[in-house]
């Protein structure tokens, strides 16, 4: 039988990983790269260095230029975040990574929530929306984002950051 982290374990490691990409300064991404590939060369890294730095065996990370991230499967579709975190076989939380540029906020927003959506109601425990946002977003905006968020009890999480 497999090792079982506890729900507070798996919240803490979580908590961890959110924290260190909130709080570590953020490349900006290359012209015309796309979200996974972002992934790959900013957050994981991050993500990372957490995993070895708590150093618990069975934590694996995958995304883009990795493992492969698990995919979700809705109306005959996969749909693969952008970076997940598996304690041995169990899926804790899949990230999923949107740029929120001049154009196409509203679609950038709905698609990132969807798919979290899509994540936690069949595979992963957890589920953030890492919104990188090229503009600025005004601050009541985002704490009425928590607030509508908070009633998933931190299952559903968005983590956003501003980049110039």
């Amino acid at each position: 039988m497999l090792p079982q982290l506890s729900e507070d374990e798996e919240a803490q490691l979580i908590e961890l990983i959110d924290s260190a990409i909130q709080e570590t300064p953020l490349r900006n991404p290359a012209p015309a790269e796309s979200e996974p590939t972002y992934t790959a060369r900013v957050l994981m890294p991050i993500a990372k260095g957490v995993i070895q730095r708590v150093g618990l065996d069975g934590v694996t990370l995958a995304g883009e230029q990795s493992t492969r991230v698990a995919p979700t499967y809705f109306l005959g579709h996969s749909f693969f975040p952008d970076m997940g975190v598996s304690y041995f076989a169990r899926r804790l939380v899949a990230y999923e990574v949107k740029f929120l540029r001049e154009q196409g906020r509203p679609n950038a927003l709905s698609t990132a929530l969807g798919q979290c959506l899509l994540y936690q109601l069949e595979r992963y425990s957890y589920v953030r929306a890492i919104l990188i946002d090229h503009l600025s977003t005004p601050r009541a905006d985002l704490d009425h984002c928590d607030r509508l968020l908070s009633r998933a009890e931190g299952r559903i999480r968005v983590i956003h950051r501003t980049i110039r």
